[in-house]
């Protein structure tokens, strides 16, 4: 990302009411360019408010500009936020908050369960792949809009607004490599990705400790031990006891379905967190 710093934030927040600003809008908004631009700034969260309060009133976070490389800071969820829409534009994307909610908050409960929780759970939840998607694009704007000399490209401005689609080979990637891991539940982990032009070419995300990536472009998987699923239809994780799946809706366009054996105790303590990424197959 040349001089800036790189986006690896494990939960960013906030909350409060939008203060009016005394200087229009549209320079703090990096939907400008699509107009309509309302008179108050936003103050958006960088991760959805309603996913970090998943976890509680306060998470740790790492990787921000301001703080000292591998440093833990335990922040309220009311605490950090940015002038990065106006409050007409977020508002608009409102419903992506919703499906970012929906599926942390799935991941979340099915990794409670099977680490030893006695809450029951439906046998399936549904999800908008689509606005999952678009979530993922929305935080990583966000935060190149926040924090990074790069400006953020008008086509992905036009796709998070469903201005345009995403190309082919674009979107939502789960990856890994078979084998076996302990599962820890992070929320929310974001790393920019380069592109071969020099730019950004997407991201990857760790969401409830799952391995994802947001490509803005044809991705290259350089290892080939790494398998990897373009819009799974469903995401099935199975116990020898239980089995829970969270269906995802792509308008028709979903590719295969993947599925994680959790073979041992899911742990909420480990000294080097991966995420969960197999033994793991594809349907």
């Amino acid at each position: 990302m040349g001089s800036s710093p790189s986006p690896d934030a494990e939960s960013m927040l906030s909350n409060a009411e939008a203060p009016a600003s005394p200087e229009p809008a549209s320079r703090h908004c990096f939907a400008a360019h699509l107009g309509g631009c309302s008179k108050l700034r936003s103050r958006e969260h960088y991760v959805s408010e309603s996913v970090l309060r998943l976890v509680g009133e306060a998470v740790s976070i790492s990787g921000f500009p301001w703080q000292e490389k591998g440093i833990r800071d335990t922040v309220g969820v009311s605490s950090l936020r940015a002038g990065i829409l106006c409050k007409s534009h977020n508002e608009m994307l409102g419903p992506l908050d919703e499906a970012g909610k929906a599926f942390v908050g799935a991941i979340k409960s099915i990794f409670d369960s099977l680490s030893g929780s006695s809450h029951q759970l439906p046998a399936s939840v549904d999800v908008d792949g689509m606005a999952l998607e678009l979530w993922l694009l929305k935080m990583l704007c966000g935060y190149l809009s926040a924090f990074s000399s790069e400006h953020v490209p008008r086509k992905w401005v036009d796709i998070l607004f469903r201005r345009a689609e995403m190309p082919d080979n674009w979107g939502l990637y789960f990856f890994g490599m078979s084998g076996k891991v302990s599962w820890f539940f992070n929320l929310v982990r974001m790393i920019s990705v380069p592109s071969k032009s020099g730019g950004i070419g997407g991201a990857k995300f760790g969401i409830g400790g799952l391995a994802m990536l947001l490509a803005l472009g044809r991705p290259a998987f350089e290892d080939p031990r790494i398998i990897s699923v373009h819009r799974p239809r469903s995401l099935v994780f199975a116990s020898r006891e239980s089995e829970y799946s969270v269906d995802l809706s792509w308008l028709g366009r979903g590719g295969r379905s993947l599925r994680l054996q959790v073979g041992e105790e899911c742990t909420r303590e480990l000294p080097h967190p991966r995420s969960i990424v197999g033994p793991f197959s594809t349907s």
